[in-house]
């Protein structure tokens, strides 16, 4: 199988980002948490706390509105249009997308739309909470490890160094560089390669 990252990758963007702008403005009361979500950005750029523990804190609004599947849908009618163009060429049946993103925003759109797997951060619709440990890094190894234990992964793509460790356990490997809408690279992930299958 194919595997891809998800935000900056094939969508044009951050959806975590996307999706809050799009739910704030849509529920004007949750403004409130603003703050909160700056501070949350903030405190894991400057190392303040975990990544783990800034994403809680960014979702926490979703306390005072559960994230509802019709807010999720309408979301991805005006978001899905940011797929890049790139990917629609690159595409199989049997590609799993591994993000860091929400499992509940990202699984409507890549099961239902899609029609792809996918494997992302459980973040809890009705409190912000994560359950387990942010889908980043090692983790997504792991996770990947733990739904396909034979599983063996042709192509990766990734616009994240961070992505390394999926990048090692694959036979090929694709940093992507998304220039504009209309304009990507996909360049050799910076270690030793042999000729590429997958372009």
């Amino acid at each position: 199988m194919n595997v891809y990252d998800f935000d900056h990758t094939i969508y044009h963007g951050d959806s975590s980002f996307d999706f809050s702008c799009f739910y704030l403005i849509r529920h004007p009361g949750l403004l409130l948490f603003l703050p909160v979500q700056l501070f949350a950005v903030a405190g894991i750029k400057l190392g303040l706390f975990s990544v783990k523990r800034g994403k809680e804190l960014f979702f926490s609004f979703l306390k005072m509105r559960p994230a509802r599947e019709n807010d999720i849908m309408r979301f991805w009618q005006t978001h899905g249009r940011k797929m890049t163009s790139w990917y629609s060429e690159h595409q199989r049946p049997d590609d799993l997308i591994i993000s860091a993103s929400p499992e509940f925003l990202l699984r409507p759109f890549v099961e239902d739309i899609l029609k792809k797997s996918v494997i992302a951060t459980e973040v809890a619709v009705d409190s912000g909470k994560i359950h387990g440990e942010n889908c980043k890094g090692n983790e997504k190894v792991r996770l990947f490890r733990e739904r396909y234990p034979s599983g063996s992964i042709d192509c990766f793509y990734s616009d994240s160094l961070s992505d390394a460790y999926l990048a090692r356990i694959a036979t090929r490997a694709f940093l992507v560089r998304n220039r504009s809408t209309r304009k990507t690279e996909l360049l050799d992930w910076p270690r030793e390669n042999k000729d590429n299958p997958c372009r």
